[in-house]
């Protein structure tokens, strides 16, 4: 079996080292091309293979995938935020299922506001926040056309330590 992935939005980033481990088998490096791709080939049906992405100055949302080849050719799909400190990550959830299309809206610590919208599995990440050694306190609120969300707006707070994760939202 082969894993093979190519990014579906917003093109790939190049240089990351997926690092597989689990479903029974030694432990196993890809790097993606410059344009995202990677593969692992020959993997045998097993489940409980974890993928986990990493590159220097980078962080990924969700940090791991974990996937179970079962002989077919439909892999899980591998959609992952990358982004570089300081962050503000979080994911958009309706009944713990991952929601796309979301946007995202960051307003306050007297900056420009800036959007960003989930990816396929309802991750989101703001990169290179602006910060200062004091706390930058944000408000971050998600919206899609006909849709509430719970928590309506959360706030998060970075620095030039701090990152903010988690800062998640419930469609209703």
């Amino acid at each position: 079996m082969t894993l093979t992935y190519h990014p579906n939005t917003g093109g790939g980033l190049g240089g990351v080292t997926i690092t597989r481990t689990g479903g029974g088998q030694p432990n196993a490096t890809a790097t993606t091309t410059s344009l995202g791709y990677f593969a692992f080939v020959g993997l045998p049906v097993a489940s409980g293979y974890v993928f986990t992405p990493t590159l220097a100055t980078y962080a990924f949302n969700p940090t791991s995938v974990t996937a179970n080849i079962d002989g077919s050719t439909t892999v899980p799909l591998f959609d992952i935020v990358a982004v570089q400190a300081a962050y503000i990550t979080g994911r958009v959830t309706k009944a713990g299922v991952g929601v796309a299309g979301v946007t995202l809206t960051r307003t306050g610590a007297a900056q420009a506001s800036a959007t960003v919208k989930t990816n396929s599995q309802g991750y989101y990440g703001f990169t290179k926040v602006p910060v200062v050694a004091a706390n930058r306190i944000y408000t971050i609120t998600p919206t899609l056309t006909g849709k509430t969300f719970t928590p309506v707006s959360a706030t998060a707070t970075v620095n030039t330590t701090t990152n903010a994760t988690g800062v998640n939202f419930v469609e209703n």
